[in-house]
């Protein structure tokens, strides 16, 4: 049986994949087949895979709501919008997280032009560098360009890599000219995927890339869930109209939600913070 992916690739269907999706968002095995051997039952050749997501999130939903939450990762991190700011301020707070000294700078001079960067991250020597997998044997910069999307089939491409590298390069010639700020690399953040020539240019320019499932089994949905750093965009209890007015006050993370102020609560607000606090445990997060 065949399945339809959102590019439109058709691709054999996998229980299996199922299976391990729904164990990784915290089902346990036995729901984890009830929800695999129900999915086969349903679905059709020909079958959307957004279909299919709607059936896997009903059948957890009612046995485990939970888990039915993280399943819905890709979708939370698609709604971290409509401005790409809320993302690059949710990429800061996570590398941070990783051992990273980040912030969002202001206007860096370049040897031609200025430029606004979005993050500059920087690792102390002997910390572990997530970036390269290994130890620093000294200090290193990075100059992060954030890419949003609000569609899944919008993937960064080759132009975004070219910009990327077109712009390390003059803040490098201006650093040369001992102006402005030194980077040891450049790193292009997304959340969605890259196509196929962005890494391809991007591994020759030795330009860092994590995205969705980029780097393999190391990519961004890996460090959300590693550190239980999910969006309150993940959370099914709020709404968009609440969700925005809760990033327009610097919220943007269950983390956040949880330590928020009383006099900013309401009973919808309330009842998030208790999905929040039963996603990521009841341990002290203040």
């Amino acid at each position: 049986m065949y399945i339809i992916k959102s590019s439109g690739k058709r691709v054999k269907f996998s229980p299996n994949r199922i299976k391990r999706t729904c164990l990784k968002a915290g089902a346990n095995r036995e729901l984890a087949l009830k929800v695999t051997i129900e999915i086969e039952k349903r679905i059709h050749d020909g079958i959307k895979t957004q279909e299919i997501l709607k059936l896997v999130l009903k059948l957890l939903g009612e046995n485990n709501p939970l888990a039915a939450t993280r399943y819905n990762l890709k979708q939370a991190m698609l709604e971290l919008g409509p401005a790409g700011f809320v993302f690059e301020e949710f990429i800061k707070r996570l590398l941070f997280l990783y051992g990273y000294e980040t912030q969002l700078p202001d206007i860096l001079p370049g040897a031609c032009v200025e430029h606004e960067i979005d993050i500059i991250a920087k690792i102390k020597k002997g910390k572990n560098d997530y970036c390269l997998n290994e130890l620093t044997n000294q200090d290193r910069a990075y100059m992060i360009e954030c890419k949003y999307h609000n569609d899944p089939l919008t993937r960064t491409g080759l132009k975004d890599a070219l910009c990327i590298w077109a712009r390390f390069l003059d803040l490098k010639d201006a650093w040369r000219q001992e102006i402005g700020q030194k980077f040891d690399f450049s790193w292009l953040i997304s959340n969605t995927k890259f196509s196929e020539s962005a890494i391809q240019y991007a591994n020759c320019k030795e330009i860092k890339l994590l995205g969705w499932h980029y780097p393999q089994n190391t990519g961004l949905e890996f460090l959300v869930e590693n550190k239980k750093f999910y969006p309150i965009t993940i959370l099914r209890s709020l709404g968009r109209e609440l969700k925005n007015k809760l990033f327009a006050h610097n919220i943007i993370t269950c983390r956040d939600l949880i330590c928020l102020k009383e006099n900013f609560q309401n009973n919808n607000i309330k009842k998030s913070i208790q999905e929040a606090k039963l996603i990521l445990g009841n341990s002290d997060l203040c």
